[in-house]
């Protein structure tokens, strides 16, 4: 899990630079697999007041399809890219 404000960390692990910053936008402007989407669903849940459990693992990715260098049982929670400039 992620939890660098500027999301640092996921952006090296998914290869570093300009190349691993655009994987960690892609996760979380188009497939909303980050931190922040799973925080903002898990807080409309617990509005709903329902039972509803969200699968953690599905706002995950598994860093070595994006990195080579990575082992293959590394899996990560996005953190937010930009966190200052994101609503």
């Amino acid at each position: 899990m992620d939890l660098c404000p500027q999301a640092n960390c996921s952006m090296m692990l998914l290869g570093g630079g300009n190349s691993g910053r655009e994987i960690a936008e892609n996760f979380q402007i188009e497939m909303r697999k980050c931190l922040s989407a799973y925080l903002k669903d898990l807080h409309i849940a617990l509005l709903r007041e329902n039972d509803t459990v969200l699968d953690l693992q599905s706002y995950c990715v598994r860093v070595a399809d994006f990195n080579t260098n990575i082992s293959e049982n590394l899996y990560l929670l996005p953190g937010i890219i930009d966190v200052l400039n994101y609503h």
